[in-house]
């Protein structure tokens, strides 16, 4: 074996590890969702200690799509924790990409680095998002493709029953991955004669798994919130999707370097699929059926492509449905365009590329993985000061800065973990989480009016539930702002880097209230506090208090309540702060 088949051969091993060694090293990787992923697991992992955890505010809730990661973080976390029980899931993960487009190429007969360009998928849209349920199921999906592959070839009982199992694999990886794997199989079977018994056979796994994924949904209605049931079907336009396609892939700092990485990995693909098109057979004069079954992966991928541009952004209460569709189909393109056979000279630039690939990814990331370091410290230094078992909520304030490919605005999913108690917004309240949140003691009003734009939580009120309240912000200025205004509700239990913990001076309720109702007259938001210290400071008039329509029921004339500034809409003296848009999956 000469030095170039030593390279190809190690190559995705070795890239795998350079991925690897930052999701180990950083005290908590850069991905948004992940703590609130992180959540659940706790609740799993603490479930019956009263220290963390009040008996009867969760409650299991086993048997839906998307829960794998969660059944394979769990059992971890009683070894280590459940931080690193996370970091490990993730790292295993990135190492399985490569690994999974290493196999794939080796069934298609391409060049094993181009399993570099599926691995770098392990440090991008998924990644930032903290997706980590897609990201294993798009591990497991390309690394169980030629299986499902052979099925269709060559269809017998004992393969269609592995076939249905595999589907069930990745429908507790990620749903929407046994879509696309449910969706190929049945594509697959167009290539073969239709009215026969093998083509029936082909068709047994995915109709069977057709009418699980509707017992579930039927089953999972009834555990479906009213603020989830209000989540409509929305479409982006498809000249949008086209234009972030390098965001849903790389993701990066806007827009210029996600562009330049797509421009990268677009100009291998080309060159490779251009030395294919030269040494393979012509297409010209060829039955149908046979050019069918032969760019069989290639027209799945373009499909999937078909379904990034037409599907919804919401459906059903997920958020970020199209954005799953892309990823796997630009993964099986990496790998399938390439040529077959012995290397040829044309094969260099393609080759550098895919080496120099990963690297590039790396050192995009590396900031971000600093800065999540940090602020994963700072968090955990303040959670030491807080008593378990309590009930928190995180307002995350100002412009996310530049080097920063993720949103602190999730952390208090961590700080549940270390703590217990509850927090305002993690994934215990998806319907699919393994670990579900007692709709007894929901708390659906506070998470309604606060789920996209803390700042507007109303300190006279909310501190009667709440007893912790990090405000995050990386201005110093807001800090000092939000210190005062919280001061007549709230004291400054410390500040540790971007972050302020702030505890009630008025706990009323425990973790097991029931849901509360907002009063009338309506107390301040703290975005109104801040701006009204600011005017203070800056000498200005604090605008007159106006009447406003009174809540049905109330009897008598409107009462003054604050000015329109403290109600949500545009921000005028202070950003507003929101959290993550995604959802348990």
């Amino acid at each position: 074996m000469n030095t170039r088949d030593k390279v190809e051969r190690w190559a995705p091993l070795v890239a795998g590890l350079l991925f690897v060694i930052p999701v180990l090293a950083a005290r908590y990787p850069p991905m948004t969702d992940l703590a609130l992923h992180e959540a659940v697991v706790a609740v799993l992992r603490h479930f019956d200690d009263p220290k963390y955890f009040a008996p009867g505010l969760y409650r299991y809730n086993l048997g839906h799509p998307n829960q794998l990661f969660y059944f394979i973080a769990w059992p971890l976390s009683y070894l280590v924790g459940t931080s690193w029980a996370m970091k490990l899931v993730v790292a295993g993960t990135q190492m399985g990409l490569f690994l999974a487009g290493a196999r794939l190429a080796r069934y298609f007969g391409t060049p094993r680095w181009t399993a570099l360009l599926v691995g770098l998928l392990g440090l991008g849209w998924f990644f930032y998002w903290g997706l980590i349920a897609n990201l294993l199921g798009l591990a497991i999906f390309l690394t169980v493709l030629p299986t499902l592959d052979r099925f269709v070839t060559s269809p017998t009982p004992r393969r269609a029953a592995a076939a249905f199992g595999i589907l069930l694999l990745l429908y507790g990886a990620h749903e929407s991955l046994m879509v696309c794997a449910a969706f190929m199989i049945a594509l697959f079977a167009l290539g073969h004669p239709l009215p026969t018994r093998a083509f029936v056979l082909r068709l047994a796994p995915p109709v069977a798994m057709f009418g699980v994924t509707l017992l579930q949904i039927w089953w999972g209605q009834r555990l479906r919130a009213p603020y989830n049931q209000a989540v409509g079907t929305t479409f982006d336009p498809i000249g949008y999707k086209v234009s972030t396609i390098s965001g849903v892939l790389f993701a990066g700092y806007e827009p210029y370097v996600r562009n330049l990485m797509l421009l990268l990995v677009l100009m291998a693909m080309v060159l490779l699929t251009l030395a294919r098109w030269r040494e393979e057979p012509a297409v010209r004069g060829r039955p149908r059926r046979e050019l069918f079954v032969r760019f069989r992966f290639e027209i799945f991928a373009a499909s999937l492509f078909a379904l990034y541009l037409t599907m919804p952004m919401t459906v059903n209460g997920a958020t970020l449905f199209y954005q799953r569709f892309f990823p796997p189909s630009y993964a099986i393109l990496a790998v399938a365009l390439a040529p077959r056979g012995a290397p040829s000279p044309a094969w260099r630039v393609p080759r550098l590329i895919c080496l120099v690939a990963p690297l590039a990814s790396l050192a995009i990331a590396w900031p971000s993985f600093v800065e999540s370091h940090v602020m994963a410290r700072d968090i955990e230094a303040l959670a030491e000061l807080t008593e378990y078992n309590s009930a928190t909520a995180l307002v995350d304030v100002g412009t996310t800065p530049t080097l920063r490919l993720f949103s602190a605005s999730t952390f208090e999913g961590h700080v549940l973990a270390m703590r217990g108690g509850r927090t305002l917004f993690d994934f215990t309240r998806s319907p699919i989480a393994p670990a579900f949140m007692n709709p007894a003691y929901a708390w659906d009003e506070p998470w309604g009016r606060l789920q996209y734009k803390p700042i507007f939580i109303r300190p006279e009120h909310d501190c009667d539930y709440f007893r912790y309240v990090y405000f995050h912000s990386a201005g110093a200025d807001l800090h000092r702002l939000a210190i005062a205004a919280m001061e007549p509700d709230a004291r400054l239990v410390g500040t540790r880097g971007e972050w302020s913990l702030f505890e009630s001076k008025h706990l009323k309720h425990g973790v097991l209230s029931p849901d509360g109702h907002l009063p009338y007259p309506r107390p301040h938001t703290l975005r109104k506090k801040m701006k009204d210290v600011l005017r203070k400071v800056n000498g200005e008039a604090i605008p007159a208090e106006t009447p406003q329509e009174p809540p049905p029921g109330w009897v008598g004339q409107p009462l003054a309540l604050p000015d329109p500034g403290d109600d949500p809409g545009p921000p005028e003296a202070l950003p507003d702060g929101g959290v993550t848009g995604g959802d348990a999956g």
